[in-house]
């Protein structure tokens, strides 16, 4: 049995939550999602990630707050999707370590 990119897609919006992890799983990777930072702040401490994607703005917890938290104890490639495109927005998330910002 081949091992399989594991992948943690955390998105509040269903519809492009579910439509991104159909395509992941379409592509060959093992995905789990999650609807807020507090859901993947969990998943991550449980499970063994080979990269995270999340939104910034979720509730609960936003994405600056769950990727801080997530560097806290982790070092997993980490890309920022989101709909914000300002360079404040960018600039934070690289501050905060992410690895990658990506556009909806």
């Amino acid at each position: 049995m081949e091992n399989k990119y594991k992948l943690l897609l955390a998105e509040d919006d269903t519809a492009l939550r579910d439509i991104a992890a159909l395509f992941f799983r379409k592509n060959g990777f093992d995905v789990d999602t999650a609807i807020n930072g507090d859901e993947a702040c969990a998943l991550v401490d449980k499970n063994r990630y080979d990269t995270i994607i999340l939104d910034i703005m979720m509730p609960k917890m936003d994405g600056y707050t769950t990727l801080s938290k997530i560097r806290e104890k982790y070092n997993i490639p980490v890309i920022m999707l989101s709909a914000r495109s300002e360079e404040y927005d960018k600039l934070q998330s690289f501050n905060l370590g992410v690895d990658d910002y990506v556009t909806k």
